[in-house]
């Protein structure tokens, strides 16, 4: 490779862009300056508003939640069954029996409306519209324990308390439960998590 040949074709390349850098630094610039009524950068709102407002807050609030739905439940279960460890899905299956017999009994025995009133027609509609004590904080807290009793590892039991925690804390702000029926559910799930093993051992 000739130094000068190549020498003289980044100076030719730094010359071109130097030249165009006019077409568009102007309009930059102009993009740059212009401001909103309390003299924030227009452009650097607009991205703001596109990563933290209030449609994409919802969003990443919902997918937390989901942390304690069904289908990740599901999910879990079914790759510790796919990865040769069936006692855990039977562990889970167990666990999420238990969970739904406990949430129905306290229920059933305390009605509680949730923060946003659901209305209810029949049996199976008023348990669902009941707020004490959260199904999702209580399935959230199975997976968490149970996935750290398996790894057994502190970096694990952090990132999973860390996740049951945070589908607790979503499902508040939400407005589907108060503090007290997150709590409760956290709670009611890890002495889930802990008992089923005894269960399944006693039954198998």
């Amino acid at each position: 490779m000739d130094p000068q040949r190549t020498s003289r074709y980044i100076t030719e390349w730094i010359g071109t862009k130097v030249k165009h850098s006019g077409l568009w630094l102007p309009k930059l610039k102009t993009l740059a300056g212009n401001r909103d009524d309390k003299g924030y950068p227009l452009t650097a709102v607009r991205i703001c508003s596109g990563l933290f407002g209030e449609r994409m807050r919802s969003e990443n609030v919902k997918d937390i939640a989901a942390l304690g739905g069904n289908p990740v439940y599901f999910l879990v279960g079914g790759l510790f069954w796919f990865f040769g460890q069936p006692q855990v899905t039977y562990q889970l299956i167990v666990s999420l029996i238990l969970c739904y017999m406990l949430t129905t009994l306290f229920r059933m025995a305390f009605f509680r409306q949730r923060p946003l009133k659901q209305q209810y027609k029949n049996f199976l509609e008023r348990i669902d519209a009941s707020s004490f004590p959260s199904l999702h904080s209580m399935r959230a807290a199975v997976i968490s324990v149970t996935i750290g009793m398996f790894f057994s590892q502190p970096l694990v039991w952090i990132l999973a308390a860390g996740a049951a925690v945070s589908a607790a804390i979503t499902r508040v702000l939400q407005k589907r439960h108060y503090k007290s029926d997150a709590v409760a559910g956290l709670i009611i799930g890890v002495a889930i998590a802990a008992v089923s093993p005894l269960i399944l051992n006693w039954v198998l």
